[in-house]
């Protein structure tokens, strides 16, 4: 409860000024607004009640049922929970853009004290403390906190489901291992529909509860369990999305056009001309799909499919090209502050909050590398926390990428970051596990060197 009230004040802090809670949603942020907007009306009926804010022209946009479910709906192209937790915020706390934000900041809130209750799982009690303040305090993870992205929502169901995964192998009873499966399964199968970026951990998952446990049957048996209620959960979206889209599609209509985009056009979502290239994708995809006759799904795939073959080179340094993306400051917050979501900075300013989120990074990349590398104490089930952090990492390789997804992966690596700390602060400082530290963050330094120029100011 502490650490919750604690991540709630620093995240409330942040939400607090106007221009952060009257910010109009920006980006994909527009994408989930409009689903909760449209799905609050549902539950009202057609204008019924007032919005509060007659003004906040957002919200007096989606007061009425006409068209709602194809709002909600939205094409497909997003899987439905963070509408869904959107619209929690607007039925608890008003129809205002600010109530929904406050929805992320409690859920961004939550998440603190279960990076207490992973890390606990994985490493000591003390270097559980130090990984929840860390991502109490992390620049990233309070940015995010309070922006409608998905981020947030898809964090703390993976990162819960998590939780569970990593207790079911030291589960006792029958009974409990029953359950912890059947709740890592809930709350994977509810990241997916928060993200399609959660499909390697529906394979991930089983097999690390399925190669942990002991015993034949009891490792099938809860492997099984937590697949099962992940595909029930995710059952009924991927019915709507097979009835809509005419094909089998795993979570999102976006999955192909974004595969396409990945093998075509090299796009970082953190450069000025992102839209355009979007733009041309889609209006090449819809000529494929006339031509052919297929859904722009299936014509998306295979244009995807037709581009790698055509010149597989270009795809793999394309791949590298959006690593190098991923890793340098988180360009979302500089974006913000430029569109003026944020308090106006001169232009000393930027460049002084452009250097501290860089050397935030670093030092967040140099703490998780010593605590992976650490000996003694060790990171229990590192070699599947390492394979967790490929599962998060090659899709945005695969498809577009920017500095805001790496997200995923740097909550994953803050069991290793808590435990990097507590070597720290016992002092029990070993050039073996500092080497490692020092080489991840000289790579980390030189990607921001070189893309340095890149962000279009």
């Amino acid at each position: 409860m502490v650490l919750f009230l604690c991540s709630l004040a620093v995240r409330v802090l942040f939400w607090l000024p106007p221009p952060v809670r009257n910010a109009p949603p920006r980006f994909d942020e527009k994408a989930y607004f409009m689903k909760g907007a449209a799905l609050v009306g549902l539950v009202r009926g057609a204008d019924e009640g007032a919005w509060e804010d007659e003004s906040d022209v957002w919200s007096a946009h989606f007061r009425s049922r006409d068209g709602a479910w194809e709002r909600v709906y939205g094409g497909g192209a997003f899987p439905p929970l963070q509408g869904v937790t959107l619209a929690a915020g607007f039925l608890l706390f008003g129809d205002r853009v600010a109530a929904a934000r406050l929805a992320m900041v409690l859920l961004s809130a939550l998440t603190t004290p279960v990076i207490f209750l992973l890390t606990r799982s994985l490493a000591s009690r003390r270097a559980a403390i130090l990984a929840a303040v860390a991502h109490m305090v992390y620049p990233d993870f309070i940015a995010f906190s309070h922006l409608l992205w998905s981020e947030t929502t898809y964090l703390f169901w993976l990162l819960l489901s998590l939780v569970w995964v990593v207790r079911v192998p030291r589960a006792g009873q029958e009974r409990r291992a029953l359950l912890l499966s059947a709740g890592a399964g809930l709350a994977l199968g509810l990241a997916a529909l928060t993200r399609a970026a959660a499909l390697p951990f529906l394979l991930l998952f089983p097999l690390w509860v399925a190669w942990t446990r002991s015993g034949v049957r009891k490792r099938l048996f809860s492997a099984s369990v937590l697949l099962i209620v992940a595909i029930l959960v995710l059952l009924p979206w991927e019915i709507l999305l097979v009835k809509k889209e005419g094909a089998l599609i795993p979570l999102s209509s976006s999955a192909g056009f974004n595969v396409y985009l990945g093998a075509t056009a090299g796009l970082d979502e953190d450069e000025g001309n992102a839209q355009g290239v979007r733009w041309a994708a889609r209006k090449a995809i819809r000529e494929r799909a006339r031509a052919t006759g297929a859904s722009e799904a299936e014509a998306a795939r295979e244009l995807a499919l037709q581009a790698i073959r055509s010149d597989p080179a270009s795809y793999v340094h394309r791949s590298f090209e959006r690593l190098q993306s991923m890793w340098t400051e988180n360009r979302i917050i500089l974006r913000q502050f430029a569109l003026g979501s944020y308090p106006e900075l001169s232009a000393a300013g930027l460049v002084t909050l452009r250097i501290f989120l860089a050397a935030t990074l670093i030092l967040f990349v140099f703490l998780a590398a010593c605590g992976l590398w650490n000996r003694h104490p060790r990171l229990h089930a590192k070699r599947w926390i390492v394979l967790g952090l490929l599962a998060a990492g090659i899709p945005p390789l695969l498809t577009v990428a920017s500095s805001r997804m790496a997200l995923p992966v740097l909550a994953l690596l803050l069991p290793a970051v808590g435990l990097g700390l507590d070597g720290f602060v016992g002092r029990e400082r070993r050039g073996e596990r500092l080497l490692p530290g020092v080489l991840f963050s000289l790579l980390v330094l030189v990607n921001v060197c070189v893309r340095w120029s890149s962000f279009p100011w």
